[in-house]
């Protein structure tokens, strides 16, 4: 998982692609922040982008 921090409200969340590789059938796929719904990145790929919020509460 790789760690991202919001463009617009500046939390930290992880984020990671998973699924099967296909050749061709690439779709773009946005990374939206889970806490303010914020677009901070759009990935091509076949696979499922998976966010999940950082829990600090430990």
């Amino acid at each position: 998982m790789d760690k991202i921090k919001c463009k617009k409200c500046q939390k930290e969340f992880y984020y990671d692609l998973q699924g099967t590789v296909y050749p061709g059938g690439k779709f773009d796929e946005d990374i939206e922040c889970p806490y303010c719904g914020e677009i901070n990145e759009t990935v091509m790929t076949s696979q499922f982008v998976i966010i999940k919020k950082i829990d600090n509460d430990l």
